[in-house]
């Protein structure tokens, strides 16, 4: 049944390849982060949000996606301050050599500009390998974010996927380019409530992104949920209003150690499982 179920998800357009897939035990349990951008894992959802973390933070997280173990991924971010901006580097890995495989290394930078605006990119290198019939491919990319603080308790965020970006060359398929629009509200420092909306900007163009085509603008819309029952425990949740996608996890916070844990609910396609350890220090909001 595993077998029959991987081989159903390898032939439905569920993603192209390298579009936006959840990094990171906090970032989705949430599902709407793209404003809140305080996470190792930011290269993956607003680079620009690196500018909000301490001086050096790490993240190892572990994920089977919907509980296959032919999808299981693996991703690693580390970020830290120098004397030009914050940096950081990640990589991820997805699915297995014998099916399908994705890999990405991120290179990131992202700078302040007075206490409001923030600008983050990340310059990526990507390796694709689908069954031994098609082989290997490559691609280099280009992503960028923005964060703008309206206030402490308010933050709204952009996030341009491959906005630069090769095509597979094999195939000579281009990447999938998207946009994330965000907004957070710091109610207190013990409950946020975020929102996104992402759309896939390949399908709103025809005949190589020379037109535009008005009826397939259908953005998702996910929203996010966070409460700190005590300083060590964070529960969270999240939807996606367009694929019905529901999310949940909690957060342990250990002196200079969390343990953040997720769970996805897909109606069709079942369960998926986040693990992530990461060494963060306590946030002003925490």
């Amino acid at each position: 049944m595993k077998t029959f179920n991987l081989l159903v998800l390898l032939t439905i357009p569920l993603f192209s390849a390298f579009e936006q897939t959840p990094q990171g035990g906090r970032p989705s349990g949430l599902l709407a982060f793209v404003a809140v951008a305080d996470d190792p894992y930011n290269a993956f959802w607003n680079p620009a949000g690196l500018t909000l973390l301490p001086k050096l933070n790490i993240g190892l997280t572990y994920s089977r996606i919907y509980d296959l173990p032919e999808l299981k991924q693996l991703s690693f971010a580390v970020n830290y301050n120098t004397y030009w901006g914050k940096m950081g580097l990640s990589f991820d890995q997805f699915g297995k050599p014998e099916y399908y495989q994705e890999q990405q290394i991120l290179m990131t930078y992202a700078q302040s500009f007075g206490q409001k605006l923030s600008i983050g990119l990340n310059g990526g290198y990507r390796t694709l390998y689908l069954l031994p019939t098609y082989g290997s491919d490559y691609s280099f990319n280009m992503d960028g974010g923005i964060l703008w603080k309206k206030s402490p308790k308010t933050r709204f965020g952009l996030f341009l996927k491959n906005m630069i970006s090769g095509t597979l060359s094999r195939a000579d398929e281009p990447i999938s380019p998207s946009l994330t629009l965000g907004m957070a509200i710091f109610q207190n420092p013990h409950y946020l409530i975020s929102f996104d909306l992402y759309q896939n900007l390949e399908r709103i163009y025809i005949e190589d992104f020379s037109q535009f085509n008005f009826s397939q603008i259908q953005p998702e819309l996910l929203i996010g949920q966070e409460i700190a029952l005590w300083n060590y425990l964070k529960i969270r949740g999240g939807i996606n209003t367009r694929i019905l996608l529901m999310a949940g996890g909690f957060s342990i916070q250990f002196p200079l150690i969390c343990v953040d844990y997720a769970y996805h609910f897909h109606l069709e396609l079942g369960p998926s499982h986040f693990i992530t350890l990461r060494y963060q220090p306590i946030l002003d909001h925490e």
